[in-house]
């Protein structure tokens, strides 16, 4: 962390899937179970399709980013503003910035929620983050209404977990989410899950944000000329 941080803020490409003891994917058929019964329930209601995205990887999407962030969601408040829209407010301790600003703590609205009314705004392909959650975020800039977008929908959020032995690995919950690779071709649909080792996908963030700085670097001494 930086010595110098403020203290809070107002406001695969497919990859191997890492070897990990069969006693984790005993336990990870509940986070399934949960993806599935979620899809039930997304799939009652009409109005929700499946969200699109271009296709990413870790390069991509750290160059897209205006923020990558690493922390533990600390609270979840879904309210609707005065414009109408449903948001949803995230508390996040943050742990470590890999990209922008090095805040302790961050408030990030991102749009959609469910009110505890039972109304809701569900945006297809977006990523659900809950509360004691631990994950990594590759965020968008802010809009004029304060509020922030997962860069590639739900590429853009990892669930960081531990299996038995205390290791380390990231979730991506991709249900609802559609694919695009190349510019005029369908749409396919991606897989329900993603599993990354925690340490190669943050060497791989790592080395992404060193080539994002360099490019920075660049394009500002390019301004001041």
């Amino acid at each position: 962390h930086s010595p110098h941080r403020r203290r809070s803020e107002a406001s695969f490409r497919q990859f191997p899937v890492p070897q990990l003891p069969m006693r984790f994917f005993l336990a990870l058929a509940g986070i399934v179970l949960g993806s599935a019964l979620l899809a039930c329930f997304l799939s009652a209601s009409p109005s929700v399709e499946a969200g699109t995205a271009r296709r990413m990887d870790i390069s991509s999407m750290v160059s897209r980013a205006d923020l990558v962030i690493e922390g533990r969601v600390l609270s979840v408040q879904v309210s609707q503003a005065q414009n109408g829209v449903i948001e949803s407010e995230y508390l996040i301790r943050v742990d470590r910035t890999l990209y922008g600003e090095d805040l302790a703590l961050r408030v990030v609205r991102m749009p959609g929620g469910v009110l505890p009314d039972g109304r809701g705004m569900i945006l297809a392909g977006m990523p659900q983050l809950l509360r004691g959650e631990d994950v990594i975020l590759f965020l968008s800039r802010s809009n004029p209404n304060g509020l922030r977008m997962p860069i590639g929908l739900a590429q853009g959020k990892f669930g960081v977990s531990r299996d038995l032995q205390g290791n380390r690995f990231l979730v991506r919950d991709q249900n609802g989410l559609e694919l695009v690779g190349n510019a005029g071709q369908k749409p396919v649909q991606a897989a329900p899950l993603a599993i990354r080792a925690y340490a190669d996908a943050l060497a791989e963030i790592q080395a992404a944000v060193v080539v994002r700085r360099v490019k920075d670097a660049q394009e500002q001494a390019g301004a001041g000329r």
